[in-house]
């Protein structure tokens, strides 16, 4: 069991991300870990527990990474639509390589076009396996995750109502009343 000062913990716990490395000093000897899960009473505003998850520095460790995206796609500025599922990427690095987010122009989207893997710019230290249209094989990119849809073709709709509702993150109500 390890003993940590709440206030000192909770000032890096309130800026930690998933992918932050805390170093730890456990009686002289330093570990990197990241915050795995916490306990906090919310009646007095104190972390009551924490899980660590120690991690070697050397030792490649895999982790989806959220896809943050800039710009207006032209697609859009066209009358399309910006279809967002949580665009995700999973990738394999040492652990002090691992970003918060990546970041993806997507100015230059198209109506049809979809965010692909080599659409990304990607540190030369993370591992994604990919195929030669750029679509992760290995590691899921959620494809679909972000596509520019002409909704005035009811085919498109209707196909992607379907991969919608297989993956649960449609609620068709919201989209018919509009």
């Amino acid at each position: 069991m390890l003993t940590v000062n709440e206030a000192e913990f909770t000032k890096v716990w309130k800026q930690a991300t998933a992918t932050t490395l805390i170093c730890l000093d456990v009686e002289g000897t330093k570990y990197n870990a990241f915050i795995k899960d916490t306990e906090y009473d919310i009646i007095s505003n104190k972390n009551l527990h924490v899980d660590f998850h120690a991690v070697d520095d050397n030792q490649k460790i895999r982790r989806v990474i959220k896809i943050q995206t800039t710009g207006t796609p032209v697609g859009v500025r066209e009358g399309g639509f910006l279809l967002t599922t949580g665009a995700s990427v999973k990738i394999e690095c040492t652990p002090k390589y691992l970003p918060v987010r990546i970041v993806a122009d997507i100015d230059a989207l198209k109506i049809g076009d979809s965010l692909k893997i080599k659409d990304l710019n990607l540190a030369k230290e993370w591992a994604v396996d990919k195929d030669r249209d750029g679509y992760s094989n290995k590691y899921a990119l959620d494809t679909q995750g972000l596509t520019i849809l002409d909704l005035s073709k009811t085919a498109t709709v209707l196909h992607w109502i379907t991969v919608l509702l297989q993956n649960r993150v449609f609620n068709l109500r919201d989209y018919i009343e509009q």
